[in-house]
Order: structure tokens, then C-alpha cells, then sequence
């Protein structure tokens, strides 16, 4: 083989290691600190700086596309979205939850409503913990794509038309909310132990990471079990046919259950017709000013 097949048949490999080996080493890693009393949040930050620092460094290594890689604008507004929406609500919303289940365990002297399967091996309820976590964001990421309010809520979240590691914290404060609600919400209440939790919690995070990188992975049969980048790409199609389907966060066991899978094909990422300002406060106002943005044709097929 000459050098150029060598290339090819290396970043082949590589691609397709890439998001299975980024998510089971990452997830491998957290489980022991969190298992031995490490302080969960300590955990948490070290394994999203490292696993975007790799992210990052792959990105331009071995892109996807070389014309995705974001301009100076698009990365300080997606850094802009991350302090936010990321960094700040997202925090806060799981704080609160944490808070109201720790007061909940006290007063009824068990964590949640004591649902939870605690005497499973640990795999076990990990696996479980990414279902069940995944089942109240599919509808309610469903129910965004096929009502007018819930578009109005979850539209900034399309407005990429290049996907890439920064874009994936690209949410109004509102669809945050609904989404870690959903999420932790439903978890904390069946009484999850903590270190499920937050391993679960890194995992789902990092999976949010390499849903949007822009790196060059092939992920092939995974993607009918995971959300894998391939599937999410096709998620954001500017073809409303294809944007409608593949609704699971981090699962499609959802999405084949109620008939929302589509095979990965779409490419071209964004939604449409739309011209949205590529400003914050204009993404910030989104649910209040959608009609503003999109032609007639769009606004009816949402309504």
C-alpha cells in the first residue's frame, strides 16, 4: 500500500475507535474515584476537561469536514452559549435537584421514591440509569420538534449549520431546564446511588461532546443502539423529514420502540430556511421572535 491508502486506512481505524474508546474509557476511568468516595463533582470537571481537551485535539487532526471548523464569531458566540447554558443553568438545575432529592432521602429516611434496583451489579444499573434517563428527553425532545411552542423553545439548538465540538452546548436556558429535568430529575427520584449517578452523568456528557465534534468517526452498527455522531448529524438535517426522527439523547432503544429511528444519511446540518442572527441575544429571545426568522412555508410545517 502507498502512503496515501496507509492514511486513509489509519484514520478509518482511528475514526471508528474513536467514540466507542472515548466514551468506555472515559466511563472506566470515573467508576473507581466515584465507587472509593472521590468528591463527585471534583471527578466530574477533570473528566470533561480531559475528554474535551481529546475532543478538541481530534477535531483538528481528523475532521469531518475542514470547512466546519467554527470561525472566530461562531466559537466566541458557542462559548458565549457554554458559560450560559452549560456552565451556569445546567449546573444550577442539577444543584437543585440534587438538593430536593437529599431533603426528600431525609425526610423519608431512603434516597428518592426507593425504586432503584441497588442491589444490581453497578454495570447494570449504569446501563439502566442511561435508558430510563433517556425516556422523559425523548418525548419531550419529540414534542419540541412537533409543536409550535416546543420548536420555539429547542430552535436555537439547530442553528449550527457546521457542527463541531463548541456547538454542543448551543441550548436557550429553557430547553436546558426541560432537559436536565427530564434527565437527573427522573433518576434522582427512583433513588439512583450517587455514584451511578454522576457516572452516568460524565458519560451522558461526554456523549453530548462527540455527538457534535466535528472528527471524522464511523460508528456503524452502534448506531442503531446509541445516538451516535452519525445518527445525531442526521438529526440536524435541514430536511424537516430527517430533523424528525432520532429524538434519544444518548439511546435510540426509544427511538426504535416508537418508530422515530432513521438510518444516518443527511449531511448538511442546520434548519433551513431560517435566518437567525448568529447573536446571542437574538438566540436568546428565540422563543419569543421565531416568526421573525422563518418563511412562511417553515412556520406552517411547525404549527
Amino acid at each position: 500500500m502507498d502512503r496515501t491508502t496507509d492514511q486513509r486506512l489509519w484514520r478509518r481505524v482511528v475514526g471508528g475507535l474513536c467514540y466507542p474508546a472515548t466514551l468506555a474509557i472515559t466511563t472506566a476511568l470515573v467508576t473507581k474515584p466515584l465507587l472509593g468516595g472521590a468528591a463527585p463533582m471534583t471527578v466530574v470537571i477533570i473528566a470533561l476537561l480531559g475528554a474535551s481537551a481529546l475532543i478538541w485535539s481530534l477535531e483538528l487532526l481528523m475532521p469531518h469536514r475542514e470547512k466546519w471548523q467554527p470561525p472566530r464569531r461562531t466559537l466566541l458566540l458557542d462559548i458565549a452559549h457554554t458559560l450560559v447554558s452549560s456552565q451556569l443553568v445546567a449546573p444550577l438545575a442539577k444543584a437543585g435537584l440534587i438538593m430536593l432529592a437529599a431533603v426528600i432521602a431525609h425526610q423519608q429516611g431512603q434516597s428518592g421514591l426507593g425504586l432503584w434496583p441497588s442491589n444490581w451489579p453497578f454495570v447494570a444499573q449504569f446501563a439502566l440509569a442511561v435508558v430510563v434517563a433517556d425516556f422523559p428527553v425523548y418525548w419531550a425532545h419529540r414534542l419540541m420538534h412537533v409543536t409550535s411552542v416546543g420548536w420555539r423553545v429547542h430552535a436555537v439548538h439547530h442553528t449550527p449549520q457546521h457542527l463541531h465540538l463548541w456547538a454542543s452546548a448551543r441550548s436557550h436556558p429553557f430547553n436546558v431546564l426541560i432537559k436536565v429535568g427530564g434527565e437527573s430529575g427522573i433518576l434522582l427520584i427512583l433513588g439512583t446511588p450517587q455514584p451511578v449517578f454522576y457516572t452516568w452523568l460524565i458519560f451522558m456528557s461526554v456523549h453530548g461532546l462527540l455527538q457534535h465534534a466535528n472528527i471524522a468517526m464511523y460508528s456503524q452498527w452502534l448506531n442503531r443502539l446509541l445516538a451516535t455522531p452519525e445518527v445525531h448529524r442526521h438529526h440536524h438535517s435541514t430536511v424537516l423529514e430527517e430533523s424528525c426522527s432520532n429524538f434519544g439523547n444518548t439511546t435510540m432503544v426509544w427511538d426504535q420502540l416508537f418508530g422515530s429511528y432513521q438510518k444516518p444519511v443527511a449531511e448538511e446540518v442546520g434548519i433551513g430556511n431560517y435566518q437567525v442572527p448568529e447573536r446571542y441575544w437574538d438566540h436568546l429571545r428565540l422563543p419569543f421572535a421565531l416568526d421573525r426568522y422563518q418563511s412562511p412555508a417553515d412556520s406552517a410545517q411547525h404549527d
